[in-house]
């Protein structure tokens, strides 16, 4: 069986890579797992397949009209790449993580049109991450509804992280339970070990990392710290990082100070995360 991950917006390069790394070490004999990826980073047991990157990576965070212009142009010619290889080498399973375009627009609609015509006998899987875009007026919700509807008879299978968002896609987009699959979200966690002093040796280091949004649970774990009896309080240093948006840090930031509770609500570099958490005790994921 031929099995390609497509990650084409390239914001969870490292969650692509040890998906498509574990279904690898899974693989049985003759089977292929191939990752289409603007990845960088490289791991011997993952064949890769480098997706265009036309944007210099100081400019990656810039919100300029030349840039997004340039990634939407980026992303077609993305998309045509992945399209030529799952149907010139006849590809089983070809699964998404993402459809950049679907909150803008009707472009994924085409691709799979294009795929189920030229390659009728590929599956494909397409990862549901959330049920509408972040911070979605009502109005935004019901345009993207209509095209969501539009591609459900060309997936063949939904994944979902909880099984709550199962429960809420079948019941929002009227699509069989059976063709959603629960998997719960991948972990990220460095292959190398790095050294760095802790600044409190003697207390319990817990971390919690990546965006932060409200479906996530941070303003849950705040709290829940507060509540804690103070001789554990004084026993332990969390910690927050990732980029985490002022008005929903405005609703617990206080319950944080009074904790102690250290939040960088900002993006971090990979070797100052992997810093991070190889001094931490217990890592925090979200959900």
């Amino acid at each position: 069986m031929k099995i390609a991950i497509v990650d084409i917006a390239g914001t969870v390069d490292e969650y692509s890579l040890y998906l498509s790394h574990s279904l690898t070490k899974l693989k049985d004999d003759g089977d292929e797992v191939t990752l289409l990826c603007q990845t960088s980073q490289r791991d011997d047991g993952v064949k890769l397949i480098r997706l265009f990157s036309l944007i210099p990576s100081r400019f990656k965070r810039s919100l300029s009209i030349w840039k997004r212009a340039t990634k939407a142009f980026e992303t077609i010619l993305n998309y045509i790449r992945v399209i030529l290889y799952v149907c010139i080498k006849r590809v089983d399973v070809v699964h998404f993580q993402w459809f950049p375009f679907l909150e803008l627009g009707n472009v994924e609609i085409y691709v799979l049109m294009a795929i189920r015509r030229l390659s009728p006998k590929t599956k494909i899987v397409y990862t549901c991450h959330n049920i509408y875009p972040h911070n979605s007026t009502e109005a935004k919700k019901k345009e993207y509804k209509k095209r969501f509807l539009k591609i459900i008879p060309y997936i063949d299978k939904f994944v979902v992280h909880t099984f709550t968002t199962k429960e809420d896609i079948h019941k929002e987009y009227y699509i069989d339970t059976e063709r959603i699959s629960v998997q719960y979200h991948g972990i990220f966690y460095p292959r190398e070990k790095y050294d760095e002093e802790r600044p409190q040796p003697d207390k319990t280091k817990i971390l919690m990392f990546g965006m932060q949004t409200p479906y996530k649970g941070t303003d849950i774990l705040v709290h829940a710290i507060d509540h804690l009896p103070e001789v554990i309080k004084q026993r332990i240093d969390v910690e927050i990082v990732g980029r985490l948006g002022k008005e929903y840090l405005d609703t617990f930031e206080d319950v944080a100070v009074k904790n102690h509770i250290n939040i960088h609500p900002e993006r971090i570099s990979n070797k100052e995360l992997y810093e991070k958490i190889s001094a931490a005790d217990y890592l925090i994921y979200p959900y």
